[in-house]
Protein backbone atom coordinates (compact mmCIF):
# COMPACT_ATOMS: atom_id res chain seq x y z
CA UNK A 1 0.00 0.00 0.00
CA UNK A 2 1.24 3.32 -0.71
CA UNK A 3 0.87 6.55 1.60
CA UNK A 4 -1.27 9.03 0.02
CA UNK A 5 0.29 12.70 -0.42
CA UNK A 6 1.44 16.01 -1.81
CA UNK A 7 4.34 17.91 -2.95
CA UNK A 8 5.50 21.25 -3.91
CA UNK A 9 7.40 22.55 -6.77
CA UNK A 10 8.09 26.51 -5.68
CA UNK A 11 9.44 28.80 -8.13
CA UNK A 12 10.24 32.15 -7.16
CA UNK A 13 10.33 35.24 -9.69
CA UNK A 14 13.59 33.85 -11.37
CA UNK A 15 12.01 30.55 -12.07
CA UNK A 16 14.18 28.36 -9.46
CA UNK A 17 13.06 25.81 -7.41
CA UNK A 18 13.13 25.79 -3.49
CA UNK A 19 14.79 22.32 -1.92
CA UNK A 20 15.89 21.98 1.62
CA UNK A 21 18.22 19.89 3.58
CA UNK A 22 16.46 17.48 5.59
CA UNK A 23 17.29 17.94 9.29
CA UNK A 24 17.58 14.13 9.83
CA UNK A 25 19.47 13.26 7.01
CA UNK A 26 22.63 15.54 6.34
CA UNK A 27 23.50 16.21 2.73
CA UNK A 28 19.77 14.99 1.64
CA UNK A 29 17.80 17.57 -0.15
CA UNK A 30 14.09 17.73 -1.03
CA UNK A 31 11.18 19.79 -2.22
CA UNK A 32 8.50 19.99 0.31
CA UNK A 33 6.41 17.17 0.84
CA UNK A 34 3.76 15.63 3.45
CA UNK A 35 0.77 13.00 3.55
CA UNK A 36 -2.89 13.79 3.70
CA UNK A 37 -4.74 14.26 6.97
CA UNK A 38 -7.57 11.46 6.03
CA UNK A 39 -10.09 12.58 3.55
CA UNK A 40 -8.71 16.15 3.25
CA UNK A 41 -8.70 17.78 0.22
CA UNK A 42 -5.40 18.06 -1.95
CA UNK A 43 -5.18 22.16 -1.99
CA UNK A 44 -5.80 22.52 1.40
CA UNK A 45 -3.15 19.83 2.27
CA UNK A 46 -0.53 21.83 -0.11
CA UNK A 47 -1.01 25.19 2.03
CA UNK A 48 -0.91 23.23 5.66
CA UNK A 49 1.87 20.86 4.33
CA UNK A 50 3.92 24.53 3.18
CA UNK A 51 3.00 25.93 6.50
CA UNK A 52 4.53 23.70 8.39
CA UNK A 53 7.78 22.36 6.61
CA UNK A 54 8.55 26.53 5.46
CA UNK A 55 6.24 28.87 7.38
CA UNK A 56 4.49 30.61 4.99
CA UNK A 57 1.90 30.27 2.40
CA UNK A 58 2.43 32.93 0.24
CA UNK A 59 1.62 30.77 -3.17
CA UNK A 60 -0.05 30.46 -6.11
CA UNK A 61 -0.64 27.11 -7.69
CA UNK A 62 -0.12 27.20 -11.56
CA UNK A 63 -0.32 23.39 -12.18
CA UNK A 64 -0.47 19.95 -10.56
CA UNK A 65 0.76 16.55 -11.59
CA UNK A 66 -1.62 13.22 -11.83
CA UNK A 67 -0.93 11.19 -9.09
CA UNK A 68 3.00 9.47 -9.21
CA UNK A 69 4.47 6.85 -7.23
CA UNK A 70 7.79 5.98 -5.44
CA UNK A 71 8.96 3.22 -3.49
CA UNK A 72 10.85 2.94 -0.57
CA UNK A 73 14.30 0.92 -0.55
CA UNK A 74 13.07 -3.00 1.15
CA UNK A 75 15.19 -2.15 4.00
CA UNK A 76 13.65 1.51 5.08
CA UNK A 77 10.45 0.34 5.18
CA UNK A 78 10.03 -0.82 8.57
CA UNK A 79 11.91 2.27 9.86
CA UNK A 80 8.56 4.72 7.96
CA UNK A 81 5.66 4.89 8.88
CA UNK A 82 5.46 1.95 10.82
CA UNK A 83 6.35 0.17 8.12
CA UNK A 84 2.59 0.47 6.95
CA UNK A 85 3.74 1.46 3.19
CA UNK A 86 5.65 0.59 0.51
CA UNK A 87 6.13 4.22 -0.99
CA UNK A 88 4.19 7.18 -1.28
CA UNK A 89 2.07 8.28 -4.26
CA UNK A 90 1.37 11.84 -4.45
CA UNK A 91 0.13 14.20 -6.26
CA UNK A 92 3.08 17.44 -7.33
CA UNK A 93 1.70 20.82 -7.04
CA UNK A 94 4.18 23.56 -9.21
CA UNK A 95 3.54 26.93 -7.11
CA UNK A 96 4.64 30.31 -7.61
CA UNK A 97 6.22 32.11 -4.39
CA UNK A 98 4.53 35.46 -3.79
CA UNK A 99 6.59 36.23 -0.98
CA UNK A 100 9.88 37.38 -0.14
CA UNK A 101 12.65 35.55 0.90
CA UNK A 102 12.10 36.47 4.59
CA UNK A 103 8.45 34.58 5.02
CA UNK A 104 10.49 31.24 5.14
CA UNK A 105 10.71 29.93 8.65
CA UNK A 106 12.25 26.91 8.82
CA UNK A 107 11.15 26.49 12.61
CA UNK A 108 7.51 27.13 12.14
CA UNK A 109 6.35 23.45 13.41
CA UNK A 110 7.65 21.45 16.89
CA UNK A 111 8.98 19.23 14.52
CA UNK A 112 11.17 21.48 11.60
CA UNK A 113 11.60 18.84 8.24
CA UNK A 114 14.91 20.90 6.76
CA UNK A 115 17.85 22.53 7.97
CA UNK A 116 18.40 25.07 5.80
CA UNK A 117 17.11 25.63 2.10
CA UNK A 118 18.16 27.07 -1.13
CA UNK A 119 16.61 28.50 -4.59
CA UNK A 120 18.57 26.13 -7.48
CA UNK A 121 18.37 25.20 -11.38
CA UNK A 122 15.87 22.03 -11.94
CA UNK A 123 19.13 20.12 -13.11
CA UNK A 124 20.24 20.85 -9.14
CA UNK A 125 16.94 19.28 -8.27
CA UNK A 126 17.75 16.17 -9.57
CA UNK A 127 21.54 16.35 -8.58
CA UNK A 128 20.55 16.32 -4.79
CA UNK A 129 17.51 14.03 -4.67
CA UNK A 130 18.38 11.04 -2.90
CA UNK A 131 18.16 8.01 -4.82
CA UNK A 132 15.25 5.96 -4.52
CA UNK A 133 13.02 9.09 -5.73
CA UNK A 134 15.30 10.50 -8.47
CA UNK A 135 12.74 8.69 -10.91
CA UNK A 136 9.65 10.60 -9.42
CA UNK A 137 11.31 13.96 -9.29
CA UNK A 138 12.77 13.65 -12.85
CA UNK A 139 8.51 12.88 -14.07
CA UNK A 140 8.03 16.03 -11.86
CA UNK A 141 10.82 18.06 -13.84
CA UNK A 142 9.36 16.76 -16.95
CA UNK A 143 6.25 17.69 -16.30
CA UNK A 144 7.60 21.20 -15.16
CA UNK A 145 9.41 21.40 -18.98
CA UNK A 146 6.69 20.46 -21.26
CA UNK A 147 4.01 22.80 -19.43
CA UNK A 148 6.89 25.43 -19.72
CA UNK A 149 6.43 26.39 -16.31
CA UNK A 150 10.22 25.57 -15.28
CA UNK A 151 13.33 25.66 -17.98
Amino acid sequence: MYRKGVGAVIINSAGKIFVGERRDVAGEWQMPQGGLDGDEELELAIFRELKEEVGTDKFEIIAKTDWLRYELPTDFRKNFWGGKYIGQEQVWFFLRFTGNDNDFNLNADSHPEFAQWQWVESSVVLERITEFKRDVYEQIIEFGRVNKIIV
